[in-house]
């Protein structure tokens, strides 16, 4: 149920629903295969554009109550610059994070004229730049801590660590161990309509020369399940506290589809907008699930 950062309320709110609607026919026990894939693009704080694709594929064992996963993405992008995180894309300027620092982002010393909020960071040009790699692999364990469909009350406990086995120099990863612990909830309005809420903490690993901020990733996002077509539709809002000082806080707004396919497999499709410097001016993606056995 987890996915890139920027979408993660969204995405949240689509498996849940499908989840819902295959609930009567979904053992106890099982073995998912899940993924997605998803571009970004957007110019955030520096002076061209990045844009980054990103497809993930993985596995999913669920024994009551209890989910576990791992997943394995892999990654094309267009410039060093962003660097992949479960938490979100982070403009850190990869390769010339110090850079982003001696700004005055980063460090919280720069103002007006001389860096911080609003001010653009010149790194050098990447006209030839693109390259494509396996990213950080992370795993994730969930807990259903209260279920009740009577009400249509869940409430999950949600936990992720990213490990870090990627170049950081490309943009493929921060070089350093994430993790992340939270909660989700979800209640259900009237018969077909669907709250939900989505608070996580992540604790983020710093890069050689720019320290990185452990934050708050939140998210609020309403559904609507169409139960006799077996699709539904979601509207989500995602941000997070600061992750890198002098920069604005990562803030989005998204909306997504998904569709059950028979009993045992979805898709979803999901687009968003960045609201702040620190998040891609749009995204798109893709995500599918389907019960092995």
């Amino acid at each position: 149920m987890r996915d890139q950062g920027h979408s993660r309320s969204i995405i949240f709110c689509i498996v849940f629903l499908l989840g819902f609607m295959m609930s009567e026919s979904t053992e106890a026990q099982s073995v998912r295969w899940q993924g997605s894939s998803s571009y970004s693009s957007g110019t955030y704080y520096f002076t061209e554009k990045t844009g980054s694709f990103y497809v993930s594929n993985g596995l999913s064992v669920e024994i009551g109550s209890i989910t576990g996963s791992f997943s394995v993405p892999y990654v094309v992008q267009s410039t060093p610059w962003v660097s992949y995180a479960p938490a979100g894309n982070l403009p850190t300027g990869g390769t010339q994070s110090g850079e982003v620092k001696r700004s005055g982002k980063g460090s919280g010393s720069g103002s007006g004229g001389q860096g911080g909020r609003n001010q653009t960071v010149m790194l050098v040009d990447t006209t030839s730049y693109s390259r494509t790699s396996f990213s950080d692999p992370s795993v994730s364990l969930s807990v259903n801590l209260l279920r009740r469909y009577s009400s249509q009350t869940f409430v999950y406990l949600n936990t992720q660590l990213k490990i870090p086995v990627s170049d950081p120099a490309s943009g493929y990863g921060t070089g350093a161990w994430d993790g992340g612990a939270g909660l989700a909830m979800s209640k259900g309005i009237g018969a077909s309509f669907m709250l939900f809420t989505d608070l996580m903490y992540w604790w983020m690993g710093d890069m050689e020369e720019l320290p990185i901020r452990n934050g708050l990733s939140y998210g609020i996002g309403f559904g609507k399940l169409f139960t006799d077509t077996g699709w539904t539709a979601s509207l989500a809002l995602n941000g997070f506290t600061g992750i890198i000082e002098g920069v604005d806080p990562p803030l989005s707004l998204s909306a997504g589809a998904g569709v059950r396919l028979g009993e045992k497999a979805s898709l979803n499709v999901n687009a968003g907008t960045g609201l702040s410097e620190s998040s891609p001016d749009i995204t798109v993606g893709l995500g599918w699930f389907v019960n092995l056995f």
